[in-house]
């Protein structure tokens, strides 16, 4: 058994000490520029003479070290050309509609000497210019066809129910938008204002039916009486303000539009009087009624450079915010919701500032920023020790 374990040993130091001076290398060894026995003679005899050579005529040269056997030129390859058919497409400027519709519509094919359209439907051609506007003067749905055509072939593209035209409402229609300081709050809380504060309504009425109306009247319900409109034409739209005074809680108030387009309290169609109502709130807050909680959340908190995180605020009761994202006390954003890339590596301290009129909060975190590791190269003694081992293993089985 030592005399086997010796002469391993001593193969596996040799193995070791000269895979110091080996590199297991991919790149392969240069040639030697000229190849042979090291030195390259040139003997050759050439013969030059003042001629004129021809167009695709060819020239020999003799080489004394070799027979060279001129190529004839190659004859060139024939042109194959390949039979290019063409591909129907369209475009439309819009789909949907009311009579009468106008609609323009765009040819978009390739490789087409001519085409041909059917955009009602009929089988009939109704255009063949690349773009072309065609009106529908009827309700209903209409399948829309292009023929693109030009020596090889002919291709087409037909989109079933590609255009749907309804016969508009013809009536009399009203609206009213309500916003409080600017906001079409719909729903509570509405914009947060401090006790006492002046509140600023804006009531936006529009015709939006096909007859004129009269006598338009603005109310609120909580407010009162806002004001008269004596006539509003179709498309036409007025607006109307009230003010008044912030009170403490939650305040929610309906803004009414009520018109006529007849007499005697009904319409042209012997309907009723047309109205419609849209509401609107806010909060009013004492200086105790609400604490500001700064908050947020991101999408990631670290990665390799560069990379996005997306900031989210979630703070509560605060009326402005503010972002500082990479930690130099410069804002970056006062959005609620934004993108920033960090560029280089470090750890950054992410801070949210929440503010109403009563105090400030501020939630801070850290994003991290590194740099990926690089995967360390397979040892290049690893591969000698392997196989040492290995011989060594498989040598003891047999014995």
């Amino acid at each position: 058994m030592k005399s086997v374990i010796i002469p391993v040993l001593l193969l596996l130091f040799i193995t070791l000490l000269l895979s110091g001076f080996t590199t297991i290398t991919n790149v392969p060894p240069e040639l030697p520029q000229n190849p042979g026995s090291g030195s390259h003679e040139s003997n050759f005899t050439e013969s030059y003479n003042k001629t004129t050579l021809k167009v695709d005529e060819v020239l020999p040269i003799m080489v004394s070290n070799g027979d060279y056997v001129p190529q004839e030129p190659a004859s060139p390859l024939s042109p194959v050309t390949a039979s290019i058919l063409p591909v129907a497409d369209l475009a439309s400027n819009v789909t949907v509609g009311s009579v009468p519709l106008s609609v323009k519509f765009t040819d978009r094919s390739s490789n087409a000497t001519s085409i041909s359209w059917d955009v009602n439907g009929d089988g009939i051609e109704d255009s063949s210019s690349s773009e072309f506007v065609y009106v529908y003067n009827s309700a209903g749905t209409y399948n829309v066809s292009i023929n693109a055509t030009n020596t090889n072939g002919s291709d087409t593209k037909t989109i079933v129910g590609h255009i749907s035209v309804s016969i508009s409402e013809v009536g009399p229609s009203i609206s009213i938008e309500k916003f409080t300081n600017g906001q079409d709050a719909d729903t509570g809380t509405g914009p947060i204002i401090p006790v006492g504060s002046e509140v600023n309504w804006t009531y936006v009425v529009t015709n939006t039916g096909t007859i004129a109306l009269t006598s338009v009247n603005v109310t609120d319900d909580i407010e009162g009486h806002i004001g008269s409109i004596g006539t509003l034409g179709v498309g036409e739209n007025h607006t109307l303000f009230k003010s008044g005074v912030s009170t403490e809680g939650q305040y929610s108030n309906i803004g009414y539009v009520s018109a006529e387009s007849g007499t005697d309290g009904l319409n042209a169609y012997g309907e009723e009087t047309i109205q419609d109502g849209d509401p609107s709130h806010y909060y009013g807050s004492s200086l105790q009624s609400l604490v500001v909680i700064a908050d947020f959340t991101t999408n990631v908190s670290s990665g390799v450079p560069p990379f996005s995180v997306m900031f989210t605020d979630l703070s509560q009761n605060a009326t402005s915010i503010s972002w500082d994202v990479n930690g130099d006390e410069v804002e970056d954003s006062n959005a609620s919701e934004f993108v920033y890339v960090y560029n280089t590596s470090g750890t950054y301290d992410v801070s949210l500032t929440a503010t109403n009129f009563n105090v400030n909060d501020v939630k801070v975190d850290t994003v991290i920023s590194y740099f990926s590791e690089e995967v360390p190269e397979f040892p290049t003694i690893a591969l000698p020790v392997l196989i040492v081992l290995g011989s060594m293993f498989l040598f003891q089985r047999k014995k």
